[in-house]
């Protein structure tokens, strides 16, 4: 599993020791504040060939209805060329597929993670060689 460097700095609450993170991921950094804890589970990211990666959220009270995910290169201003599959797996856990890296590079993912209350923000970067 490679490990994702965050874009933003962010701190652990105390509810967070509740959750434990799933075997070999990374946390996701949330935009805002008191987001519910996101991980990623993921290979190296192939080039030019589909891949598929696993989110999970962790937050007791809240119910993750809906999870958008995008991938974008912020040093050529693009995204990917495909469209992604999105698949509820369980209870606050989906799995992205489909997703297609087409340069080495710097990439930037973006997941929003939808509740009946609120939305929330998570971002990573994602080296490819």
């Amino acid at each position: 599993m490679i490990r994702i460097a965050f874009l933003a700095s962010f701190t652990l609450s105390s509810g967070a020791l509740a959750c434990p993170a799933p075997p070999d991921a990374t946390r996701l950094a949330p935009e805002v504040d008191h987001a519910p804890l996101a991980y990623v589970e993921m290979d190296e990211p192939p080039l030019s060939a589909p891949f598929a990666i696993t989110v999970t959220f962790c937050h007791p009270n809240r119910q993750i209805e809906t999870l958008m995910f995008d991938a974008l290169m912020p040093a050529h201003r693009h995204g990917m060329n495909f469209t992604v599959d999105v698949n509820k797996i369980a209870n606050n856990r989906f799995e992205v597929s489909n997703i297609v890296f087409h340069m080495p590079g710097l990439w930037e993912i973006r997941v929003k993670a939808e509740t009946a209350r609120r939305n929330y923000t998570y971002t990573a970067e994602v080296p490819l060689k």
